[in-house]
């Protein structure tokens, strides 16, 4: 099977486009409904999680049941902090500040002693829908992308 890359999507640019454009703003839907309309929250926490569930950090045999039961976090999250993510993002510092202080207020960012900062397990549990829904934008997109697929 021939690995899938940006030459086989754009080969296959009429099948694959509208199936992510769909899929795709249907999960931007689902996300404004979780963070108040404002994707820039959105944009911050995944910038935030990227650190607290690092790649190559995490079992790689962990499941979705076992992060919702909060045995993921068997490691340092990696530091992150105010500062870096505005530059990271683009997104104004003073405006990192605001919108980051107002996930730690409901409960889904978190501070380690040090003063970085991490996902908690509360919005693992309260983002479940989202992800969830993330999970059936992936899945759709496999689907689509898999070079196996009979044409």
């Amino acid at each position: 099977m021939a690995p899938v890359t940006d030459t086989y999507i754009s080969n296959h640019f009429g099948e694959i486009w509208p199936a992510h454009v769909a899929e795709f703003s249907q999960y931007l839907i689902e996300c404004r409904k979780y963070f108040r309309g404002d994707l820039d929250l959105l944009l911050l926490l995944a910038v935030i999680g990227d650190r607290t569930l690092v790649a190559g950090k995490v079992d790689p045999s962990i499941t979705y049941p076992d992060l919702l039961s909060g045995n993921h976090l068997k490691f340092r999250p990696d530091p992150i902090n105010y500062h870096s993510i505005a530059e990271f993002t683009g997104i104004p510092r003073e405006s990192v500040r605001r919108k980051i202080q107002y996930l730690i207020d409901i409960g889904w960012v978190a501070r380690t002693d040090e003063g970085s900062l991490f996902a908690t397990k509360m919005s693992t549990r309260e983002l479940e829908p989202l992800t969830r829904a993330t999970f059936k934008y992936l899945a759709r997109m496999a689907a689509i992308l898999s070079p196996a697929k009979s044409r």
